[in-house]
């Protein structure tokens, strides 16, 4: 993939606001088509989220990240990944986990379990189990404002943009 020219990728990540982005990206043909292969593992994701755009133009996500998490996690452990969007940590941590480690990841958004549930069969991974929903600090019907899909880790509690975003209810 780093072969492509990014720039047809780089393109709708600054067009604002970003539904419009995401209105344009629709008539691209690359939408969530692409395995990328970093050293270690296999990830589905869209070239131009946030994940997918950093592993086709880096090879990974968060490196610093990724590293302090390496360093602690020990086989046989437990890794709960509270907003697992595609999940790249998750798979990371199930990996360095070994079959006797266990991962809990939490994802809210409809549109990423999807892609989390292809990650973890690219990967042939059993030890991670996935919870479609959200955490809070009570427990009652929450709407949750979806990122868009150009930024999949934005999605909050609270609406933060002044343009329209897709919204779910979420039980806490």
């Amino acid at each position: 993939m780093k072969d492509l020219p990014t720039t047809i990728y780089r393109i709708p990540r600054g067009i604002r606001p970003a539904p419009i982005a995401c209105a344009c990206e629709k008539y691209t043909s690359h939408r969530k088509t692409n395995c990328y292969k970093p050293p270690r593992q296999n990830y589905w994701a869209d070239p131009i989220s946030n994940l997918g755009f950093s592993l086709i133009t880096g090879g990974s996500y968060e490196p610093l990240m990724e590293s302090t998490l390496l360093k602690f996690l020990k086989p046989g452990g437990v890794f709960i990944d509270v907003g697992a969007n595609e999940g790249y940590f998750t798979i990371h941590a199930a990996c360095a986990m070994g079959p006797q480690g266990r991962v809990i990841a939490v994802e809210p958004q409809d549109r990423l379990i999807p892609v989390i549930r292809r990650n973890l069969t690219l990967n042939e991974l059993n030890n991670v189990t996935l919870v479609h929903g959200a955490v809070s600090d009570n427990y009652n019907a929450t709407l949750l404002h979806c990122s868009p899909e150009t930024n999949t880790v934005s999605s909050s509690f609270y609406k933060s943009n002044r343009y329209p975003v897709p919204t779910q209810v979420h039980i806490c």
